[in-house]
């Protein structure tokens, strides 16, 4: 790496015999290791030597020049190795979501331009677009860790009270708001709209060839009022309850704004879910599941078909860096 920073070092640096001519040059004149100890003679290029380089070209210290290319490249990997677990964890996850999404991931717009001539105006065009998707990509990724861990408390709680590991309620935060397609304040807008005038219901679904007036999927686990109130009342028969408003708007909008409540509920979906098809018995069984089992269970938690199975697994690449991310 060191080697690399430094075009001038790249040119003394050549080969065996070059290298051990430098190093008994470096000893003479005084410039050793790092330990004060004279360097190796051998041609074996190793950090002690390169950094005695650094110090005999650009003067000062051990590194010497703060400027020098070897010493930026030092202190780069200095702070790289200072990064704690959550930040690399963030890093592998992102490096996940650029690969499952590729069309959010940024690209080069020069090399874009320079191998696409005559057309490169049109490329650079097109791959501005998909870097200002990227950048909008990397805002939801940003905000979804956000989330996640200001409400670390309330998944735990979540996790534990319905036997389901943290990491699998977090993944399914993390994939929800990355996807997200509209925001919920607008979603609950449309909602109300259609309930104070059903009559243009019809004459929207005709424009649209959908109901964007009806309910929608809120808050960080993109739940449906309607999957809300089944899942809920399953969790009763497993002596968990929880009030519920019975308008279905109400409880779209109480999904959108408690975030506490809409962890709860994803709890409880999952729970649903698993017991209703045969994973466990009960909210007791769930703790036996493995990452296989809940791999399954995000199918029918996104739906049915291709996508909810592409869902999935994307979801359960999540869930090993979700559990360090989370310490738990």
């Amino acid at each position: 790496m060191l080697l690399k920073a430094d075009a001038g070092a790249q040119q003394v640096f050549t080969g065996r015999e070059a290298i051990a001519e430098e190093q008994e040059k470096l000893n003479l004149l005084g410039f050793y290791g790092q330990n004060g100890k004279p360097l190796r003679e051998d041609g074996v290029l190793d950090q002690d030597t390169l950094l005695a380089w650094n110090d005999k070209t650009y003067g000062g210290v051990l590194l010497g020049s703060n400027n020098s290319p070897m010493a930026k490249a030092q202190r780069e990997w200095e702070k790289g190795k200072r990064k704690t677990d959550g930040e690399v964890v963030i890093e592998r996850l992102n490096e996940i979501l650029d690969r499952q999404y590729s069309d959010s991931a940024p690209v080069d717009l020069w090399e874009a331009v320079s191998k696409n001539r005559p057309f490169a105006g049109i490329s650079a065009s097109a791959d501005l677009m998909k870097n200002l998707i990227a950048f909008a990509a990397d805002i939801r990724m940003n905000n979804a860790f956000a989330a996640i861990d200001k409400n670390r408390d309330a998944i735990l709680e979540t996790a534990s009270r319905f036997n389901i590991p943290a990491e699998v309620i977090a993944s399914v935060i993390l994939k929800e708001q990355y996807t997200q397609s509209i925001p919920d304040w607008l979603a609950n807008i449309t909602t109300a709209l259609g309930k104070i005038n059903p009559n243009i219901k019809e004459i929207v679904y005709q424009i649209f060839d959908k109901n964007i007036l009806g309910t929608h999927s809120m808050g960080l686990g993109a739940i449906f009022p309607h999957t809300a109130r089944a899942a809920w009342g399953k969790m009763k028969d497993e002596g968990i309850e929880t009030s519920l408003p019975e308008d279905d708007w109400l409880l779209q909008f109480r999904l959108s704004s408690n975030d506490h409540f809409n962890i709860q509920t994803i709890g409880a979906v999952l729970a649903n879910e698993a017991i209703s098809r045969g994973y466990a018995d009960s909210v007791a069984d769930l703790k036996n599941l493995s990452y296989k089992d809940w791999q399954a269970i995000f199918v029918v938690y996104n739906g049915s078909g291709d996508d909810a199975i592409r869902y999935s697994d994307f979801v359960y690449e999540y869930l090993p860096y979700m559990r360090d991310f989370l310490g738990h």
